[in-house]
């Protein structure tokens, strides 16, 4: 039974301990007769007279101070009559319960003003361990009242104790204040609270974090005395809490920062940080760094991954805790670099491949950050040797500026220095090959080091622009390893190596570059380049070819590269692998068009497919058999819009400019669909319903065709423009809307463009012999203008050419008025095209045309007809008019 009495007595000791991890609600409170003593000099003043609604942030206290489990050395002052511990405080009237600011000691809070003589001021008192910081609020008033409170908030070190001291002050009734202190959130508090009835020293604890002290009719319930919060000292095992370290992970010669959380932290307790090897034995206290006895330490600069974890003692009991560990580990070495920085970084303005000593490195693109590190992903990690130089080849994107710039951590110390710098101080200019000559110096630090390379770059880069920005915005970097060897100088034979090319293959010509690795690079090595027809075998030297890579010029056939490497010591040598560049054959392809069927003058977009040739250049043909070909200016691209009259066939010629041979693709017929021709003799009012020919009802019947098909200066039947062809409106209709039937044929010239056109055409046979007759009526309101008119022309090749006027009606006809007009050609394929031209103007003055009709001439015997009087009879005298009547020299439909 006493055992079990001692566990649970342990128990309650441990669940106490926990308990006392930051809660303001566990502090103390006493309230005893007392006043303040007012700061004398030297005192800091932050403000004197009405001040109103004022903050003061980030005040130094002088000493480390405990709050709510948490060490602070910085205060925030607000005018209101509270403080917020740390370095900024956000204005309130009720801190305690609706202010943003966590972590307050309220004095006397609500809507406080300075008097003419208010002071706000603030002073370090005493000696360590046992200073005082006292602010003080001097003759203040609550805003618009008739009173005068002056009072001070005392911050004690060690002991951690809250004392605010109250002066006697005016007597008013009925003002209320907050007082009392807040920790981490407002349902963390310890309050005050009276009514206007009770003593000043007769608070009470609150039960609501807005419950407020009630001033009264006498001095004694008016502020005075002194309220005091005292934390709760530790006792028994404290917490260890959670050790993290910022950042986690550290380049070698840098600093972490390793916090506390989630420990016991009241008064009494005390913090040592220790650090071990391996996270498990030979623990220490830490050396070194700063905050070695705090919540957060500092280390010093590390070399080596390191754990750290915090030691809690409670000095009251002698017992001590353990926070978690917290490890601190050592970021490679190839992520430690500085970073260089692009604003721009540019689509075509980077490194598009890397060459060197079988390091091979292909870059798609440029994207932010403009910066990429290979080091972790590169297919090899290149032998460099002391004393020898090798051919860096870079490849650059279509930008016409190419600039560059590499170095290489000789001397692996972090940091990339001028004298490691190495450039081919020119331009490569759009999608061009460069290659920079790398010598390893002889007392380059062996082993794996970085290089870096900046290209694409606008201007030159510099010796000192391996970091952050270059010269240029634009540009890209890229981080590779390498490794430097020992140079032991060659003997026997050598090791040949391996021989690549930069683009193994080409259709129609190409160049590209040669480069060998893996072979054996030490003193007194040479390399000689050779080259054959592919496949053949009849090697032979290629003249200065003596590097590790070289330039296959102009191919237009498929040849075999490799390098003879010689041992100059021995006398031995040993061949490369080879490297074939292959010049495939030549494809043409075809040519598709979409869509193949279109009207008159409408769209067919024509692409080339399947062409296999490179380097080549374009011109689209056209043909109307698909034998005769004619050259279609302008059309040199991979692709053309073409707007054809008449069906036509089209290809592409494409020629390889290395080769200067042309070849062709295959072709495509594009089919114009025309409307038929009719048959006369021809009678059209316009009543339709109109036909979906090219769009929407755009045409009276199958004989006619409409030009533009849609929009505003396209023809319509008159009730049918803003459904049909989507014009904007049909405000320029003409009055009577038609002679014959119900409708007419109209063109929105009020709402097309000034001087845009739109043409109305009829395909009709006029093969029969004789004079035929064009009749049709027609109507124009509108004013004089150059461009408000119709033209009547007549085409007799389908369309191809309108070389005949017929008829010239320029505006105003303001009345419909029969036209005629004799047609004397016998051509079957004859188009008569209505054109009328817009003047953008006023209200109807739209044109119109009706009643059209196309007539045959007559044969045979005519009737004579009958005539007729108007006015069959005078007296005395008068006049009339006679009509004779179907004695037309055409015959009527």
């Amino acid at each position: 039974m006493k055992i079990e009495k001692l566990l649970f007595i342990a128990l309650l000791i441990l669940l106490s301990a926990n308990f006392l991890i930051g809660q303001v609600t566990n502090y103390s409170f006493t309230q005893v007769s007392g006043t303040l003593t007012p700061l004398t000099a030297t005192y800091t003043q932050h403000t004197s007279g009405t001040t109103d609604n004022a903050t003061y942030n980030n005040i130094s206290i002088g000493f480390t101070f405990n709050f709510n489990g948490t060490s602070y050395s910085i205060i925030s002052i607000c005018n209101d009559g509270w403080i917020a511990m740390g370095s900024s405080a956000s204005q309130s009237y009720d801190p305690l319960s609706s202010g943003s600011s966590n972590n307050v000691i309220a004095a006397l809070a609500n809507d406080l003003q300075g008097l003419s003589t208010g002071s706000l001021r603030s002073k370090l008192t005493g000696s360590s361990p046992s200073r005082k910081f006292t602010i003080e609020w001097l003759h203040y008033e609550l805003y618009g009242g008739a009173d005068d409170y002056s009072f001070q908030i005392v911050l004690t070190e060690t002991s951690n104790t809250i004392e605010i001291y109250y002066s006697s002050s005016t007597i008013v009734t009925a003002n209320t204040f907050q007082v009392g202190i807040r920790g981490s959130s407002s349902s963390d508090y310890n309050n005050r609270t009276k009514t206007d009835a009770t003593s000043w020293l007769s608070s009470s604890s609150g039960s609501s974090n807005a419950d407020v002290m009630t001033t009264g009719g006498n001095t004694d319930r008016n502020p005075q005395g002194i309220f005091t919060w005292t934390p709760v000292s530790c006792s028994g095992t404290p917490t260890g809490g959670s050790a993290s370290a910022t950042p986690t992970s550290v380049c070698s010669g840098l600093t972490s920062v390793i916090s506390v959380t989630g420990q016991t932290s009241t008064n009494g307790i005390s913090f040592q940080w220790e650090q071990s090897a391996d996270g498990s034995t030979g623990w220490t206290n830490v050396t070194g760094g700063s905050g070695a006895t705090t919540t957060s330490y500092t280390t010093p600069t590390l070399t080596t991954a390191t754990y750290y974890r915090c030691k809690i003692t409670c000095t009251n009991s002698g017992l001590s805790a353990y926070s978690s560990n917290a490890l601190v580990s050592i970021t490679s070495e190839f992520s430690c670099y500085c970073t260089p920085t692009y604003s721009s970084g540019g689509s075509s303005d980077y490194v598009t491949q890397v060459s060197f000593e079988g390091l091979s490195q292909g870059t798609a693109s440029n994207t932010s950050p403009y910066y990429i590190n290979y080091t972790g992903t590169q297919n090899l990690v290149p032998d460099l040797t002391q004393s020898v130089s090798y051919n860096l080849s870079l490849t650059f994107g279509s930008d016409g500026n190419q600039y560059n710039g590499v170095w290489i951590d000789f001397d692996r110390d972090g940091t990339l220095e001028t004298s490691e710098f190495f450039t081919s101080n020119s331009n490569a200019g759009s999608n061009g090959t460069v290659v920079i000559s790398i010598a390893i110096p002889a007392g380059a630090t062996t082993g794996q080091t970085l290089m870096r390379i900046r290209g694409g770059e606008d201007s030159q880069v510099t010796s000192g622009q391996a970091c952050e920005a270059s010269s240029s915005s634009y540009g890209q970097a890229q981080d590779y390893k390498v490794n430097i060897v020992a140079n032991s100088g060659c003997t026997g034979t050598p090791t040949g190596g391996s021989a690549s090319a930069g683009t193994i293959s080409f259709t129609c010509s190409g160049s590209t570059t040669i480069t060998v690795a893996g072979y054996t690079n030490n003193t007194g090595i040479t390399l000689q380049w050779q080259s054959s027809p592919s496949g053949a075998g009849t090697w032979s030297d290629i003249s200065g070819a003596t590097s590790n890579s070289v330039s296959t010029g102009t191919l237009t056939a498929s040849t075999d590269y490799r390098c003879k490497v010689t041992c100059t010591n021995s006398s031995l040598f040993d061949y490369s692998t080879t490297a074939t560049v292959t010049i495939n054959a030549n494809v043409p392809g075809s040519a598709a068009a979409s869509p193949s069927t279109v009207c008159p003058s409408a769209s067919s977009s024509l692409t080339l497919t399947g062409s296999t040739i490179a380097n080549s250049t374009y011109l689209w043909q056209s043909s109307p058999d698909n034998t005769n070909w004619s050259n279609i200016s302008g059309a040199t691209s991979a692709t053309y819009s073409a707007s054809p009259t008449t069906s036509t066939y089209y290809r592409c010629a494409i020629t390889c400019t290395a080769a200067n041979t042309t070849l062709y693709s295959a072709s495509v017929l594009v089919t114009v669909t025309l409307p038929a021709y009719a048959t006369l003799p021809v009678n059209e009012s316009f009543e339709g319903p109109w036909i979906s020919s090219c769009d929407t009802r755009d045409a009276p019947t199958a004989n006619w065709l409409n030009t533009p098909n849609t929009g505003d200066n396209s023809w319509r039947r008159h009730d049918d423009g803003i459904a049909a062809a989507g014009w904007t409106s049909n405000s320029g209709l003409y009055s009577p809307v038609s002679t014959v039937g119900s409708y007419s044929a109209e063109f929105n010239s009020y709402n097309a463009t000034d001087g845009t056109t739109g043409s109305l055409d009829l395909y009709v046979n006029l093969s029969p012999a004789g004079i035929k007759l064009l009749k049709f009526d027609y109507i124009n309101p509108g004013s004089v203008n150059a461009n408000d008119k119709m033209v009547v022309l007549l085409s007799t090749d389908g369309g191809s050419t309108f070389p005949t006027t017929l008829l010239t009606l320029p505006a105003p006809y303001t009345t419909w008025s029969p036209q005629y007009v004799d047609l004397t050609t016998t051509s079957a394929t004859s188009v008569i095209r209505f054109l009328a031209t817009s003047d953008d103007g006023s209200s109807a003055e739209n044109t119109g045309i009706d009643n059209l009709k196309v007539l045959l001439p007559c044969s045979g015997t005519p009737t004579g007809g009958t005539a007729s009087a108007a006015i069959g009879s005078f007296t005395c005298s008068g006049s009339t008019t006679i009509t004779l009547n179907s004695v037309c020299p055409y015959s009527q439909p």
